[in-house]
């Protein structure tokens, strides 16, 4: 039974329940009372646009199956049956680029991604398919010390459908957790923060459309009998309620007098604090500030895009990317064989405007490392005649004095 092969199966990866949610991150809530799931923390605005910056990012790096030539220099081997697979499709309903963006989309959201190697009739894999990790459970199979993973019905979570071990899923971990069988989701390592920017949002939200402010006050002195206070309210929230009537003046009668409305100290701290939230969701995601708006001094490291977009490959996108190439490299069934790797190609991201491009390009020309070909190759353009040849070597003494010094 499951329960024999999987002793250490852990339920729960279905993150759309909160209370379950809330237990499996620590047994509490955040401090701000919010249930933050994968679902809530993609309300959130600077979250949502720090995974979909990293994950749009790793689907435009297209996975190259590389040879080992000699001295580790590796080489795209476009003859490899697997290349097909992880470069362009690796099932009939999706391109190669949607399946990597969805496996680390739930290494992020979820701690864990997972993908199903689909087999021919031969035993060969002739598809890999993304999986719901709601639906994947974990645990090591108590006799041959295997991880084991068993996959349930979409209808009935408790109906196990499938158990299979690593020969047959791929598994990319998020964060390193407790447990070395499973990632930990960054939602779970930002839950305070992300319960705090959810609080916000809903503050904000709520005083848009309950708190009536009109940029006066007109007040009547004396007390309101209980009719005449609801009728009052009812008139108040009618002329000034929501967004859409903010500014009006409020005219009132039985010598009402008047005073002024300007925000107060914890309307303007509630701004400042939304724009830490998004400061801190760039630092933990490490993506650059600018592209979530994050503080007023976030672009000053940057002195072009290209070196900022570096600094994205480098620190937010390549720990995933090389999370997949582990996860890849692992997996005993697909056939690398001797001296193969795959390996994603960030050349896309990193590509840098026309002028520096040539000027690169001239460079590694002058630097013999390089030959037209290869130049042309990475502008698109067809080889030429004579092209795969490193430039001569050009003698920079003159030639009259070459011609005394053979004398």
């Amino acid at each position: 039974m499951i329960a024999e092969a999987l002793t250490r199966a852990v339920r729960g990866h279905v993150l759309g329940e909160g209370e379950e949610f809330d237990l499996l991150l620590g047994g509490q809530r955040p401090a701000s009372g919010e249930s933050v799931t994968p679902e809530t923390a993609l309300k959130v605005a600077a979250f949502y646009a720090c995974v979909s910056i990293i994950t749009s990012a790793v689907r435009m790096m297209p996975c190259e199956v590389r040879k080992d030539v000699g001295n580790n220099v590796l080489v795209p081997d476009r003859s490899s049956r697997l290349w097909p697979l992880l470069y362009s499709q690796p099932n009939p309903e999706m391109g190669a680029g949607e399946m990597w963006e969805r496996l680390v989309w739930s290494a992020i959201t979820r701690g864990n991604g997972y993908g199903w190697l689909e087999r021919g009739a031969d035993g060969r894999v002739v598809g890999i398919w993304p999986l719901n990790p709601g639906r994947v459970e974990v645990g090591r199979n108590p006799l041959t010390r295997r991880k084991m993973f068993a996959i349930t019905a979409g209808d009935d979570r408790e109906r196990v459908q499938w158990v299979g071990g690593t020969d047959d899923i791929i598994h990319v971990k998020g964060d390193p957790g407790p447990d070395p069988l499973l990632g930990v989701s960054v939602v779970h390592r930002l839950r305070e923060t992300i319960g705090r920017s959810l609080s916000e949002d809903r503050h904000s939200a709520t005083t848009m459309r309950n708190q009536g402010r009109p940029s006066g006050i007109l007040s009547i002195p004396g007390k309101l009998d209980k009719d005449r206070a609801k009728a009052l309210a009812e008139r108040w929230q009618n002329a000034h309620g929501g967004s859409q009537k903010a500014g009006r003046t409020a005219v009132l009668e039985e010598g009402a007098t008047w005073a002024a409305v300007s925000l107060s100290a914890a309307d303007l701290e509630l701004v400042q604090q939304r724009a830490v939230s998004r400061e801190d969701m760039a630092i933990a995601l490490k993506v650059p500030g600018d592209m979530v708006l994050a503080g007023n001094s976030a672009n000053l490291h940057y002195s072009t895009d290209n070196t900022r977009d570096v600094r994205l490959v480098k620190h937010g996108v390549s720990p995933w990317t090389h999370r997949l190439q582990e996860a890849l490299e692992v997996c005993p069934m697909l056939p690398w064989g001797r001296k193969r790797y795959p390996r994603f190609n960030p050349d896309g991201l990193l590509r840098a405007d026309r002028k520096e491009r040539y000027e690169g390009h001239q460079m590694g020309l002058g630097a013999k490392f390089i030959t037209k070909n290869e130049v042309r190759a990475i502008e698109n353009l067809p080889p030429v005649e004579g092209g795969d040849k490193l430039a001569p070597e050009i003698d920079p003494t003159p030639a009259a004095k070459r011609g005394a010094l053979n004398a």
